[in-house]
């Protein structure tokens, strides 16, 4: 028995190393992103297998795998309008090295064009959570240029995958998802892209308290109708909450001068507010809101605004994000 149990070993054949590995066949399978190493083969000479290039890296005896075909920063995947966008980089080539990790790790490229500035949101953690550590890298200019990094993320939300928001000019910007280390097994992840709509000022969660005044600012924001008000020039508030957590978000513009309102917003600023208020403290408002686990991880916003456009002055926002 000892002796069937060492070649069992010295061949490399297992048992399923995840629930997708239908055939339980380790890195000899069927493709799925669950077989195990595309890296590390069974011979003298075997090493890293990469797409395209025609070579048996790992020695498996599989057919060459196709390239991702966003796998060069000459190929990025367009996603300016947002969204949820699939990759893998499991036989990816290594053509970035993200500021925030070691270098070595395999990469995809997608591209983003603002027209304006405003709040872009990322994330790795959702839709499902990606199955290796990742690192998420904004680069400025096209993913051919490779310009200057302006923000990194490796890992966030106590986990190992990313989340990442920034405030970036009109302009395009490359954004890289890669390995956050060399070697890793697997590779599939969901890009999740967000686009704010709008400037705004950046909040941690916690107990919030700040001071503003809306005269002389822009009207970006509307409240809905049932809110009481038309709304007036406002000021935003963005802040990014993780997975697996229900929040309680209370805020409040009581001690403010001029008749206001506030409202809470998930994703786009645009979208419709999950809580609005400008009478709670009249004549201005006061919210609270549940936000339960399948509503995060995401970008959120706190807008103050005016009951009009002839509404405005100064203000303080009081908020509790827990």
């Amino acid at each position: 028995m000892r002796a069937v149990i060492l070649l069992a070993l010295a061949t490399g054949c297992y048992g399923p190393s995840h629930p997708d590995d239908v055939q339980g066949d380790g890195p000899q399978g069927d493709g799925l992103q669950a077989d195990g190493p595309p890296t590390g083969g069974d011979g003298p000479g075997c090493g890293p297998e990469f797409c395209g290039d025609g070579i048996d890296g790992d020695c498996q005896g599989d057919p060459d795998p196709t390239c991702p075909s966003n796998d060069g920063p000459e190929t990025p995947i367009d996603v300016s309008a947002g969204g949820l966008f699939n990759g893998d980089v499991r036989f990816a080539h290594d053509d970035a090295a993200p500021g925030c990790t070691p270098p070595g790790g395999r990469d995809l490229f997608f591209q983003l064009t603002l027209p304006r500035q405003e709040v872009v949101y990322l994330d790795t953690i959702a839709y499902p959570v990606a199955t290796f550590d990742t690192a998420l890298s904004i680069r400025q200019g096209t993913c051919t240029s490779l310009g200057s990094e302006l923000a990194c993320n490796d890992d966030s939300c106590s986990g190992l995958q990313s989340q990442l928001a920034v405030e970036l000019a009109g302009g395009t910007y490359c954004v890289i998802v890669d390995q956050a280390s060399p070697g890793q097994y697997y590779g599939g992840f969901v890009l999740h892209v967000v686009l704010g709509g709008r400037t705004g000022t950046h909040i941690v969660p916690g107990a919030v308290g700040v001071n503003g005044d809306t005269c002389g600012a822009l009207d970006d924001s509307a409240p809905e109708t049932n809110c009481g008000a038309l709304g007036g020039l406002d000021a935003a508030y963005w802040f990014t909450l993780c997975d697996g957590h229900t929040y309680s978000i209370t805020a409040d513009t009581c001690t403010s001068e001029f008749d206001s309102l506030v409202y809470l917003r998930k994703g786009s600023s645009s979208n419709p507010s999950l809580a609005c208020d400008g009478e709670g403290c009249s004549p201005n408002g006061m919210i609270a809101a549940v936000i339960p686990p399948d509503e995060v991880p995401g970008l959120f916003w706190l807008i103050v605004d005016g009951a009009s456009l002839s509404s405005c002055g100064t203000y303080h926002l009081s908020a509790n994000i827990e």
